[in-house]
């Protein structure tokens, strides 16, 4: 299958785990290299926009069911801003091969967490 045909389908289970886990790039990231075969800081950057969009219409959702405490998420979303500037800073100065290791090793500790916490 081309990139053009898989990608609405890995946008669409992506997606659907996003709007359900709210796991965006632990799942989109992996998609976009293993699948779409894009370089990994080009996924990186890519997983951005569509989790951008994805998020910005599950919190619209997420906070019709009043599941949103937007005072404690104020301080965690301008903590956020600030990593999200260091971390965009920081990726095209390391190599693709480490980006990808130190995702993956994010990825397994905070899945080991999640099971045994």
């Amino acid at each position: 299958m081309e990139r053009g045909t898989l990608g609405p389908a890995v946008g669409l289970l992506v997606g659907l785990l996003n709007g359900l886990l709210a796991a965006g790039s632990t799942l989109l990231v992996p998609a976009l290299v293993d699948v779409l075969h894009l370089e990994q800081r080009v996924a990186h950057g890519t997983s951005l926009v569509v989790i951008l969009i994805t998020s910005t219409i599950s919190l619209f959702f997420y906070q019709l069911g009043a599941s949103v405490p937007l005072a404690e998420a104020w301080p965690l979303a301008a903590g956020s801003a600030a990593g999200g500037l260091l971390g965009a800073w920081l990726t095209p100065r390391l190599p693709n091969r480490l980006l990808r290791r130190l995702f993956a090793a994010v990825v397994v500790v905070a899945g080991f967490r999640m099971v045994t916490g």
